[in-house]
């Protein structure tokens, strides 16, 4: 009976550490890359990511900024968003339809 209490008790670590593992591996896998293309309709064409101030609209952070076939990876602040390009970012489930709003419907307000 000890021998098997020890198996038994030896299972439920490693169990429990393939659920530890199991979480921590979800977590990181929740971070999904998503596109958009911008076009004609974006209000915020030859303008900046500093001007635009893009996470505090969208909590999405932008990753990339493809521009007539050259991917732009981390592109900063001052990297601007012209028709053609494909803006790569990364935010929870809604950041997609945020963003879309923000670049193409989004109207520009006085201050801008």
């Amino acid at each position: 009976i000890k021998i098997k209490l020890f198996e038994l008790n030896n299972l439920k670590e490693i169990y429990e550490e393939l659920i530890r593992r199991t979480n921590r591996n979800n977590t990181i896998n929740k971070i999904v890359e998503y596109k958009l293309e911008i076009t004609e309709a974006c209000h915020y064409l030859f303008k900046n990511n500093n001007e635009i101030n893009f996470w505090q609209n969208t909590r999405a952070t932008i990753v990339g900024i493809r521009k007539n076939n050259e991917l732009f990876l981390s592109p900063g602040p001052y990297a601007t968003l012209e028709v053609g390009d494909i803006l790569y970012f990364i935010g929870d489930e809604l950041c997609l339809a945020t963003a879309e709003h923000f670049l193409q419907t989004h109207k520009k307000s006085k201050l801008q």
